[in-house]
C-alpha cells in the first residue's frame, strides 16, 4: 500500500486559530501506544515515504505566528465507536511538537493513522510545553507586566479539539480558541481634561486584584485561577486605548482599574467576572476634582456591551 501523508497547519482566525492536519492511513502498524511525543507507528510499513509538510497563513492580524513558535498536538484513538479519553501518556500521539520556521511547520517525527478504519480525536494547544505530567492540570501564567507587545502576546493560551475524524488523506481542521479573557480599557477626557492633554500625558493603566496563574484542562478547555493576587500592567494598543490578557476569574468590590497620570491616581472600584474566551470593554471618563473623590459608572458587562463612567482625581490627603 502506498503511504501518502501530508501535514498542514492553517492559522486563519479573528478570535480562533485554524489548524489543518493531515495524517495518512497505513495498514499493518502495531497497536502499541507509546509515551513521549512519538506516535504509535513512527515508520511506515513500506519504503515509500514522503516528507511531512506544514503550511500556515493568517487572514487576521488578531494573532499571527512567528518564527520559532510551536504547538502541541495529541491524537486519541476510538475503541470501535467509542471515543477514547485524552490521557497524560499512552495516546496514539502524545504532545507532538510542531515548530514554525517563518514559512512552514515541521514536526518531531512523522505521524500515521492507527489503521484504515479507526477514528480519532485531535487536541491542540499553544504555546508548546515540553513536559506535561497531567493533561487535566497544565500550569500557565499571564505576564504581570504586559506593557510590551511581546509580554502581551506571551500571555495568550490557545486550545482546541476536533472529534471523530476517520482515517483520510484530506485535511483535518483543528480550531484553537482563546482560553484566557481580555479586557479593553478606553480612556476619555472628562471635566478638567482635554483629549489632547490626555493624549500627551504620561499614563499607565493597571488591572488589580487578579490571580495571574492558572491551571488548564487540555481535554475540556476549563481554566482555573490559582495562587496569589497581583496587579497587571496593561499594554497600550493605541492612543488612550489599553488592553490586557487576564485569567478567567471573579473580582469582588476592589479598585479593579487604576489609571495613573503622572503622580495622580484614578481608581475604579467594581466587581467583575472575567469569562474564558471573552473580551470585556471598559470606557472610563477621567475627571479632575477640587475636593474629594467621586466615581460614577454605568453598566460593565461582557462582550459587545460597553460600560463607562467618570473617575475624578484622587487628591493627596
Amino acid at each position: 500500500m502506498t503511504i501518502r501523508e501530508l501535514l498542514k497547519l492553517n492559522k486563519n482566525f479573528p478570535f480562533s486559530l485554524f489548524t489543518a492536519i493531515v495524517l495518512t492511513a497505513c495498514g499493518g502498524g502495531s497497536d502499541n501506544d507509546g509515551g513521549g511525543d512519538s506516535p504509535v507507528n513512527p515508520q511506515p510499513p513500506t519504503p515509500e515515504k514522503k516528507e511531512i509538510m506544514m503550511m500556515s497563513r493568517s487572514a487576521s492580524s488578531d494573532f499571527t505566528f512567528g518564527s520559532g513558535d510551536a504547538i502541541g498536538v495529541y491524537v486519541v484513538n476510538y475503541s470501535g465507536s467509542t471515543p477514547g479519553t485524552l490521557a497524560s501518556t499512552g495516546n496514539h500521539v502524545n504532545n507532538m511538537k510542531f515548530t514554525y520556521n517563518g514559512s512552514a511547520w515541521s514536526g518531531t517525527t512523522k505521524i500515521y493513522w492507527k489503521d484504515e478504519t479507526t477514528k480519532a480525536d485531535f487536541y491542540g494547544y499553544w504555546p508548546y510545553v515540553s513536559n506535561i505530567s497531567n493533561v487535566a492540570s497544565v500550569s500557565f501564567s499571564v505576564k504581570t507586566d504586559q506593557s510590551s507587545e511581546a509580554n502581551f502576546r506571551a500571555s495568550e493560551f490557545l486550545r482546541g479539539k476536533t472529534s471523530g475524524v476517520a482515517p483520510t488523506t484530506s485535511i483535518v481542521n483543528l480550531s484553537l480558541s482563546h482560553v484566557m479573557s481580555q479586557i479593553n480599557i478606553k480612556l476619555q477626557a472628562g471635566d478638567g481634561f482635554t483629549t489632547e492633554e490626555l493624549s500627551a500625558a504620561d499614563i499607565s493603566v493597571s488591572i488589580n486584584g487578579l490571580k495571574p496563574a492558572s491551571s488548564i484542562n487540555l481535554s475540556t478547555g476549563a481554566v482555573t485561577a490559582t495562587g496569589a493576587e497581583s496587579s497587571l500592567k496593561a499594554y497600550k494598543e493605541s492612543n488612550l486605548s489599553y488592553k490586557a490578557i487576564v485569567v478567567p476569574q471573579t473580582v469582588t468590590e476592589t479598585d479593579i482599574v487604576t489609571v495613573k497620570i503622572g503622580s495622580d491616581s484614578y481608581n475604579l472600584n467594581k466587581s467583575m467576572t472575567f469569562e474564558s474566551g471573552k473580551t470585556h470593554t471598559a470606557t472610563v471618563t477621567l475627571n479632575k476634582t477640587s475636593g474629594g473623590i467621586t466615581v460614577t459608572v454605568g453598566n460593565w458587562t461582557v462582550d459587545d456591551t460597553d460600560f463607562g463612567g467618570s473617575i475624578d482625581q484622587e487628591l493627596d490627603k
